[in-house]
Order: C-alpha cells, then sequence, then structure tokens
C-alpha cells in the first residue's frame, strides 16, 4: 500500500512499496488531508510517461489505476499529483511526488521445447572452438565470422553460444566448459576467473541476457562506485565492506544512476545565500558530474560547493552555472569529506524563481559519480542495508541500466560482485577488436 499525506500543496510519501508493470487492483492509494482541504473536491491524477489518469478521490484509499502500468512505462517514474477545486474551478493543485519507478513485471512467455540432438552437437563442437580460440582476441577476429555463419545455419541457441566465444576469448572467463543434454535443450557448465560454477541452461530462440544471465560476473571496488553494465535481469549483488574496525554501525545505500532528489521537503532557503532557496547535497568524497536542463532564456540553474572550512571550491571543470540562459551546462567536482554542495535555482539578476519542487523538477538536474555527464535518469530513493561486524552486507538486489553504491564508513572500500549485461559486453569486445583492426 501507499499512504500518503497531503499538507497543503505538498504530498509526503510516508509509505510505499515497489511497483510491477501489469499489476490491477493489486495496489492500494490512501490519502490523509489536512484541514486546507476541507470542503474542496479532491482528484487524484497519476502519471507515468505518456499515461495520465484522474481519479475522483470519492474514498479513501483507492486502487492504483492499472492504465498507467502498462509494459511501455516500465523503467519510468510514477507521479502523483492532487487538486482540489470548487464551483469556481481549480482552487488548491499539490505539487507532484514520485511513488517509484515501474519495474518490469512477468508475463507470459512461449513453452519450452525439446532441443534438437543437431543444436547440442553443434554446442559442443563451439565449446571446443572457444577453447582453441581462447588463445587470443586478435586470433577469434578471425575466426569468428566462419563460426557466425556456421551457427547462423543452425538454432538460434547455438548461434548465440557462438556469440559467447567473443567474451570467452577476452579472458573474462576461463575456458572451461562442460555440455550435457537436458530435456528443455542443453545445459553449460562454465568457470569463471574466481573458480565460480555457473549454470546455464539453454533452450532454442533464447535471449541472450536470460541465457547467461549468470555466466557474466563483474567485480568493483571503492570507497564509491558507479555501475554501468549491470544486467537488466534482476539479481543478487554480492556486497562486503572492508575497512579497520568494527564495521557493524556503517550503513550500505544503493541508488540508482541519479543522486539528485527534487522532493519538495528537501528544499530550502540556503542559510549563507540569504533570499536563494535550493538543496544542500551532502556526499561522500568522490568526483561527481552535476547537469540541467534548461528550457527559456529565463531558465538559471547555480552550483555551490561549500568547503568544510567554509569557503567556495570552484568546479575542476565545467562552468558552476549549470543553466544559464536557458542554455545547458554541467560542472565537475571533486568531493572531500564535509564539503556540502548546493544547487539552487533564480534568474540573470539572481533573484528567486520559485521555490517548489515543480520548479526544480522541469531541469532534469543530475548528480552522478564520475566526470561525465549522461542521459538524465529520474531519481530512485536509496535503499539501506545494515552491515554486519565483518563487512557482509545482505539482500542487495540489482538496478539496471546503472545503480551506484557508497557508505557512511569512512575509510571503507566497498567490494562488489554482480551479473553484466552480455550485449554491453559484447559491444565492448566488438569496438576493442574494430580498434585492433579486426573485422567483426
Amino acid at each position: 500500500m501507499f499512504k500518503l499525506e497531503i499538507n497543503k500543496s505538498i504530498i509526503k510519501v510516508v509509505e510505499r512499496e515497489p511497483i510491477a508493470s501489469g499489476g490491477s487492483k493489486i495496489y492500494s492509494v490512501d490519502f490523509l488531508f489536512d484541514g486546507e482541504w476541507d470542503g474542496l473536491i479532491k482528484t487524484a491524477v497519476f502519471k507515468a510517461g505518456d499515461s495520465v489518469v484522474e481519479v475522483l478521490l470519492e474514498e479513501s484509499p483507492i486502487e492504483l489505476p492499472f492504465e498507467v502500468l502498462g509494459s511501455e512505462n516500465v523503467g519510468k517514474a510514477l507521479w502523483v499529483g492532487v487538486l482540489g477545486s470548487d464551483e469556481s474551478g481549480i482552487k488548491l493543485p499539490a505539487i507532484w511526488n514520485q511513488l517509484g519507478v515501474i519495474r518490469a513485471g512477468t508475463e507470459h512467455g512461449k513453452k519450452a521445447k525439446k532441443a534438437e540432438a543437431d543444436v547440442l552437437a553443434k554446442v559442443y563442437g563451439l565449446a571446443k572452438d572457444a577453447q582453441a580460440s581462447a588463445v587470443s582476441a586478435e586470433k577469434y577476429a578471425d575466426e569468428s565470422a566462419a563460426a557466425a555463419q556456421a551457427a547462423e545455419s543452425n538454432s538460434a541457441s547455438a548461434r548465440l553460444y557462438a556469440e559467447t566465444t567473443a567474451e570467452l576469448a577476452s579472458g573474462i572467463l576461463k575456458v572451461d566448459i562442460k555440455a550435457e543434454q537436458t530435456d528443455l535443450g542443453a545445459k553449460i557448465t562454465v568457470t569463471d576467473r574466481t573458480g565460480a560454477e555457473n549454470t546455464v541452461n539453454i533452450t532454442p530462440m533464447g535471449n541472450a541476457n536470460t541465457v547467461f544471465a549468470n555466466a557474466l560476473r563483474g567485480n568493483a571496488s571503492g570507497a564509491l562506485i558507479r555501475l554501468d553494465d549491470v544486467s537488466p535481469i534482476e539479481h543478487s549483488v554480492g556486497v562486503k565492506l572492508s575497512g579497520e574496525g568494527d564495521l557493524s554501525a556503517a550503513r550500505l545505500y544503493r541508488y540508482g544512476k541519479n543522486l539528485f532528489d527534487n522532493s519538495a521537503e528537501k528544499i530550502a532557503e540556503i542559510d549563507f545565500l540569504p533570499g536563494k532557496m535550493g538543496q544542500a547535497v551532502v556526499l561522500p568524497a568522490g568526483r561527481y558530474t552535476v547537469s540541467a536542463r534548461g528550457e527559456t532564456s529565463s531558465d538559471y540553474i547555480y552550483t555551490y560547493l561549500r568547503a568544510q572550512s567554509g569557503g567556495r571550491k570552484d568546479p575542476i571543470s565545467g562552468n558552476k552555472n549549470i543553466v544559464t540562459n536557458g542554455g545547458t551546462n554541467y560542472a565537475v567536482y571533486e568531493v572531500e569529506e564535509g564539503d556540502v554542495l548546493y544547487i539552487y535555482n533564480g534568474s540573470g539578476s539572481s533573484t528567486v524563481q520559485g521555490n517548489t519542487a515543480a520548479i526544480f523538477a522541469k531541469y532534469d538536474i543530475q548528480i552522478e559519480v564520475g566526470e561525465k555527464s549522461t542521459t538524465f535518469e529520474e531519481y530512485i530513493a536509496p535503499s539501506e542495508h545494515a552491515v554486519s561486524e565483518d563487512g557482509a552486507v545482505e539482500g542487495v538486489t540489482s538496478l539496471s541500466p546503472a545503480m551506484t553504491l557508497m557508505t557512511d564508513a569512512t575509510g571503507a572500500t566497498i567490494n562488489c560482485t554482480y551479473n553484466r549485461d552480455i550485449n554491453k559486453a559484447f559491444e565492448a569486445i566488438t569496438n576493442a577488436i574494430i580498434s585492433m583492426g579486426g573485422n567483426i
């Protein structure tokens, strides 16, 4: 259930749950209004992507409209707003707030068919070819065209497996493959660099990211981690913190790509900039890129990195005014422990345009780890995870295509293992072979 408290024009989400596409009559939304709404006709508005649905609030709770939960809205934010009106028309509009991001719900698929004998024979042959081609990626570049052509004349499953030889040849996986026939097709066991065995079940006409979801592992370590190649198949992420002392008081946080929360309760007057409304963002030490999108010549968004000592730090690249005269810019900051990043808006004469979440939301403000401005992604509220005394973290699930891991433990290192997006891996290998003069 979703529980919302509406205080005048502010919607506060006090309880939420994950949202799956395709759901119907399974999510309830409860609205609790303050006295400002007494006597008004109340209408709830839900939107996701291009889908917008209104519901007259004659009672509460209500069912979340299924029309906004279609598959076309997977990966998009679900927003809620409320309008209060009387006989004279709209009188009290509440500021939009986000209920969450719609994740892909399970759908019916085709029943698996028993693999033909030639499929299994081809899998065995390709496994042997993979062992031979693992000598070098350069040698694979010469052999892959013939392998792919041969696989094309057989089944789609064999073709998919032929494609994975590129990843094997790159040295990401040890070429130690065992194949056996199953009732649904074939089972491949691949041993990765760590010595862990990963089992892959192959059925004809499979999808690469589904068939090989557990065969391609990624590892990352650091005080702050940004992952851009996470498999779209949701899975558990292995996380462990390392550092000195007892880590049981620490917390691990999993975000999406965008770290900027533009919800109304985050916006307030900046104490050392009188008259300026904005948000103070506290980030772990690291390098971050701040970007935004302007619409008109009167649009301005400013940034201010205040050092712990009280002075101002300039960006190491880009412009601290990330939107000026409607133009789009970015700023890259080196944030140290104790620094605070302020983001606020105004006009050319530095007067305040407004202090509502709606004002900030229109600019598509994004804070992301690294020094490159990428495509805007809606903010996803972080999941918080306890850390055991030895640094182990349980219950972390993946976010695709990108996710960010950070901790409040000073000096700790985050170590994680996750499933990579195999299509992105293929793309990277293809680009690498081409850069060496090979052909695909």
